[in-house]
């Protein structure tokens, strides 16, 4: 477990405390009297203590695993505060270098460490009271103080629950989101092998029955369906690689910006459309959201093959503030948009699987625009949010 904290959350609470403690230890050195007979006790404490908090703050990402495997480092650190504390005065700012300790206890070692540091700081407390200077005492001294410690320990512990609570969450709704763009990439799949694969299967399926009985009635038919039947089964191989490209296209290991100049790329070689791309490094930090903005691009791409008739098309992928935006325009015959940057899915819509892209974008909370003019070319932007609402609420969590 320790290794799969050592960052984020709780590496920024840690390194907070460290930077306190140096800064308690800052406020020792100017309350003490220059004058002071303890001046190379003094020093001491300065040199000891400020390396004891300067090297973990440092160098956190690289000993952080260690420490919370192995409590001797804040074992150590509890022996020589305690020894400085008996130098400086219990009732010194270094007190507070202290309670940093009792809160890296129940941080790094949860609910038991937090209750094995306060015992052992409270011991040592009440003993470096007895060693240090005389102190008038008093109850805040005495019992005001160290009762500080199981608090701070406490605080710790509790604050070491919560970011794992947030990390748990924080996995299921990643792990939610991944099933919910498996579903939905299941349907889409589902659909279209039903739209074109399954109906060149059902139709090879009756020319391959009836082609026995034309064998011996008509030869030259029987020839013409076989010739048919060879060129349906051509397509349906054509489809099913189409159908595997489209799964394999998008990688998730590979930017956004990347996969979608490469297909791109791709598409304007097998089509001969010229296109250019226009993106910067873009990329999505949620699945579902990546997803869907690539499979717009995907049928956007198609309906310029099948329809437009055009000779160039211009993608541009950029951002605009908290969101992603995606447009596609060609130079082809356009349409007719009944308003002016129309939703797909309003009065606009209704073109060439448009309303089912605006669908995609709204998935993710998201949506599609249309600019199209009859033979001036058409323009769909999609907006979508760098994370899906699931993400969004994973962050906010």
């Amino acid at each position: 477990m320790g290794e799969r904290t050592t960052s984020g959350e709780l590496a920024s609470v840690c390194r907070l405390i460290l930077l306190l403690r140096l800064f308690s230890l800052l406020i020792t050195v100017f309350s003490l009297p220059q004058a002071s007979n303890r001046l190379l006790s003094l020093f001491i404490a300065v040199v000891a203590g400020g390396l004891a908090s300067f090297v973990p703050l440092r160098w956190w990402d690289r000993l952080a695993p260690t420490l919370m495997r192995h409590p001797a480092y804040l074992a150590g650190d509890l022996v020589l505060g305690m020894g400085l504390l008996a130098v400086t005065g219990v009732d010194s700012p270094f007190f507070y270098f202290t309670l940093g300790t009792a809160a890296l206890s129940g941080l790094l070692y949860r609910w038991p460490g937090a209750a094995v540091f306060s015992v052992l700081l409270l011991l040592a407390y009440w003993t470096a009271l007895r060693a240090g200077p005389a102190e008038q005492v008093v109850l805040t001294v005495v019992i005001g103080n160290p009762i500080l410690y199981p608090l701070a320990a406490a605080a710790g512990a509790g604050l070491r629950r919560i970011i794992e609570s947030h990390r748990e969450m924080e996995a299921a709704l990643v792990a939610t989101s991944q099933r919910a763009a498996v579903e939905g990439e299941r349907s889409r799949i589902a659909r279209d092998m039903h739209d074109s694969l399954a109906k060149t299967m059902h139709g090879m399926s009756l020319s391959a029955s009836a082609l026995s009985a034309w064998v011996h009635k008509d030869p030259d038919r029987a020839a013409a369906d076989a010739e048919a039947l060879a060129d349906a089964a051509r397509k349906a191989a054509g489809e099913t690689r189409s159908i595997i490209g489209d799964l394999r296209q998008d990688a998730p290991d590979v930017p956004l910006d990347e996969a979608i100049v490469s297909y791109v790329d791709e598409w304007s070689e097998r089509t001969g459309v010229a296109a250019t791309v226009q993106t910067g490094r873009v990329d999505s930090a949620s699945p579902a959201t990546r997803w869907e903005l690539f499979c717009v691009l995907r049928e956007a791409l198609a309906n310029v093959e099948q329809h437009a008739g055009a000779e160039a098309v211009v993608v541009t992928l950029a951002e605009s503030g908290q969101d992603l935006v995606l447009e596609i325009e060609d130079d082809g015959v356009g349409f007719e948009a009944r308003n002016e940057g129309s939703e797909a899915g309003g009065p606009g819509g209704g073109h060439y699987g448009l309303v089912g892209m605006a669908e995609r974008a709204e998935r993710v909370g998201g949506s599609l625009t249309v600019r199209a003019v009859p033979w001036e070319g058409a323009m769909i932007a999609v907006t979508v949010p760098r994370q899906s609402r699931l993400a969004e609420a994973r962050e906010t969590v």
